[in-house]
């Protein structure tokens, strides 16, 4: 996020709090969007837009149109969490929700949780890809007979998420029974951000969290010569504790590559 350690901390709780005092049934309707990827832009804010995201993605080409992703996003002008989803679909798992049978069709879920008193938001639409574009092609209600600008650049940041998806270290939060968000940061990000979390129980310090270590070279005994050459790797734990929330490190998958890679190569 491109906020400074503190307001991170501030923008995170401030939505677990929200997930967490939602009624059962929402919280229920909520667990579609487990694991979504939270993204710090405004859509409703012209300056804002698309925030620096990779959005130049064709899901036939780059993605052969396996989509398959969620993300949750906040807006500070209307104060409220908008939850949004896009997964490949087919005719027979779409029966009766299209209007016009395409052979590119994705599942368009959203979900939006006013951070006040007013009742939350949940739709569910066909859309399809034609002539290099995302169309409605739903008979659900209200049915949407174009897409906004503000409705086109959530679909290309969702596509732009599940497209360096594989290059991205994820955080992923929540509170038990709940649902979790994922939050792409890196290894530096995540000592910060979670440099105060719980203690684990019947310890007196906190483990290290998943990090890189340098290549190396490293004594075996007190004799000068007698050293072993230690390649770069990862380490640390990837689960812990925060303030209630129970926290998972995933390693960017090609990170993860690169170690299995460099423990067959020779020194």
């Amino acid at each position: 996020m491109g906020v400074n350690t503190e307001e991170k901390v501030d923008r995170i709780m401030e939505v677990f709090d929200l997930i967490k005092s939602t009624s059962k049934g929402w919280a229920n309707i909520f667990t579609r969007f487990n694991g979504a990827v939270y993204i710090d832009t405004d859509f409703h804010n012209e300056e804002d837009g698309q925030n620096g995201y990779f959005t130049d993605v064709d899901p036939v080409k780059d993605l052969d149109f396996q989509l398959n992703v969620k993300c949750l996003t906040w807006s500070q002008e209307y104060n409220t969490l908008s939850m949004l989803s896009l997964k490949s679909t087919n005719a027979k798992q779409s029966r009766g929700r299209y209007k016009i049978c395409d052979p590119r069709m994705v599942a368009y879920d959203m979900a939006v949780l006013p951070m006040t008193n007013r009742p939350p938001i949940a739709m569910s639409q066909i859309i399809s890809w034609r002539g290099n574009t995302f169309v409605p092609n739903s008979t659900a209600y209200p049915r949407i007979s174009h897409f906004t600008l503000e409705e086109q650049d959530r679909i290309r940041i969702l596509l732009g998420i599940q497209f360096t998806n594989r290059y991205d270290w994820v955080v992923q939060l929540g509170y038990p029974d709940r649902m979790k968000i994922n939050f792409i940061t890196n290894p530096s990000s995540i000592r910060d951000l979670f440099k105060l979390r719980d203690v684990p129980e019947g310890k007196k310090r906190r483990e290290s969290l998943r990090n890189w270590v340098s290549e190396h070279k490293r004594k075996r005994s007190t004799i000068e010569e007698d050293t072993i050459y230690v390649k770069k790797h990862l380490r640390g734990a990837t689960s812990f504790s925060w303030d209630g929330l129970e926290g998972v490190i995933y390693p960017a998958q090609f990170d993860q590559e690169l170690v299995a890679k460099k423990s067959t190569d020779k020194p």
